[in-house]
């Protein structure tokens, strides 16, 4: 059932919450399904930057990184939510993240830039994350993992660098 007039934010904002629980339990179609219609409340181009819709964005590309393996619909979200944050020089550490989602993606590591994208996703969360934020934390665990990856160790190495 559509959601009352002029409570579509709010059904968006629940929509994206039971799909988490679905991603949570393996339910992933179930969950994409519900991710999908929310993102269907944010069609205005004038909201490319609210923040509901890009955390719904960030939660597709999560869903589409972690539960179901599609790195090219993953980067796909990421990539709107950069463009719409550069846009408008907006960065934060929304912004830093989909950077890491479109840098460090295992298909995508090879790209010419991953290494000058992976390092402006660290400079925007250091300077736009808390300090004790887990977005800092979640960029470390990302370089670690990219020094264990022995044929990428030398560039995680020039990343922890500069």
């Amino acid at each position: 059932d559509p959601p009352l007039p002029g409570w579509e934010k709010h059904s968006a904002a629940a929509m994206t919450i039971l799909g988490q629980i679905h991603d949570s339990e393996g339910r992933h179609a179930e969950a994409e399904a519900l991710f999908l219609r929310a993102l269907n409340y944010y069609a205005d181009p004038s909201e490319a930057t609210n923040p509901k819709l890009l955390a719904i964005l960030g939660t597709l590309a999560d869903h589409f990184d972690r539960y179901v393996p599609l790195p090219e619909k993953a980067i796909e979200f990421a990539q709107r939510i950069i463009s719409a944050l550069d846009q408008q020089k907006i960065e934060s550490p929304v912004l830093g993240q989909a950077l890491v989602w479109l840098a460090g993606d295992k298909e995508r590591r090879e790209y010419a830039d991953a290494g000058t994208t992976y390092l402006r996703a660290v400079d925007v969360i250091y300077r736009t994350a808390r300090k004790d934020g887990i977005e800092r934390t979640n960029v470390r665990v990302d370089l670690a993992n990219l020094r264990i990856d022995q044929p990428f160790r030398h560039r995680a190495d020039l990343f922890i660098a500069a």
